[in-house]
């Protein structure tokens, strides 16, 4: 037996919460801005204007509420950063720029936070770099501010290799 499908779109704040994951079944759920922070909410690729995915649908199956609670960190069709992704990444720079550390470490982290949002060729030299740099870094500044970004964003491959 095969089921037709479709693909929903999601509406997400520009800071990353899911607001409905369903926008266009469920438009009654919609908002022009997010609960959570008041920020503007978008349904599609600021660059290439493409859906932001949201749940599958499937024919004569029932709906059981499957919000998905991380938004993506990267548009399906052009690769581009969303807004949210493109936040967390500036949120780490800024954090990193309040650490005691030499230019080169920072850049060094700037460089290498990309790398662990994916599996690639460079996630586990970054994560090598993130941890060496996160050592040199006060356990605040680490574990109340850099730490839950970096899970947020964190491929599980690069989340357990950090040990996070």
């Amino acid at each position: 037996m095969t089921f037709q499908t479709f693909q929903d779109t999601a509406l997400v704040c520009l800071n990353g919460h899911v607001v409905n994951n369903s926008s266009k079944t469920s438009p009654e759920n919609n908002t022009k801005f997010c609960e959570k922070c008041g920020e503007e909410n978008i349904a599609e690729c600021p660059h290439c204007k493409e859906i932001i995915r949201g749940e599958i649908h499937y024919e004569g199956v029932a709906n059981f509420d499957c919000t998905i609670v991380n938004p993506p960190l990267y548009c399906h069709n052009c690769g581009q950063p969303y807004p949210w992704t493109i936040r967390k990444f500036e949120a780490l720079n800024e954090a990193i720029a309040e650490a005691q550390l030499d230019d080169a470490d920072k850049k060094d982290f700037s460089e290498s936070i990309k790398n662990v949002t994916s599996d690639n060729p460079k996630t586990k030299l970054s994560v090598m770099k993130i941890n060496k740099i996160g050592a040199k870094i006060s356990g605040s500044l680490w574990n109340d501010l850099i730490c839950p970004i970096l899970v947020e964003i964190a491929s599980e491959t690069a989340k357990k290799a950090m040990g996070l």
